[in-house]
């Protein structure tokens, strides 16, 4: 079960951590493509606010997921992992929603993948704590 847990954290720190970097990192080029994918929806003109928005909650989405890592390694306890699962679970319906707006059902669709780790992880961390 333990393995399970670090494994689910271990893919969210990947996940949202290489999107956040990469989102501060091209932050021009990914804030402009943003822009455009949402020109033609209502969350147009907060586009720019809610892409800074997206790239904290990933950032921090990823950070608490490492530390979720270490915290239980450490101290064998599940809290901050718990924080992880459910900013991990904001930040995945979050995009999924833009996505859903902006008509991209095949981006859509590669959200929920994203989101099996996270179930499984609410299931297994429900399971531990037991």
């Amino acid at each position: 079960m333990i393995l399970a847990i670090y494994t689910c954290l271990a893919i969210l720190c990947i996940v949202f951590l290489q999107s956040g970097i990469d989102k501060v990192i091209h932050f021009k080029s990914e804030k402009d493509f943003v822009q455009s994918h949402f020109s033609k929806t209502p969350l147009n003109k907060m586009s720019g606010a809610l892409f800074v928005i997206l790239t904290v909650l990933e950032i921090t989405s990823g950070v608490l997921s490492a530390g979720g890592i270490i915290h239980l390694y450490l101290h064998e306890n599940v809290i901050m992992a718990n924080l992880a699962s459910v900013l991990s679970s904001i930040t995945l319906l979050s995009l999924l929603l833009g996505q859903r707006v902006a008509k991209d059902y095949a981006g859509a669709q590669t959200i929920i993948i994203y989101l099996i780790p996270v179930v499984l992880l609410f299931i297994t961390l429900e399971l531990y704590q037991l």
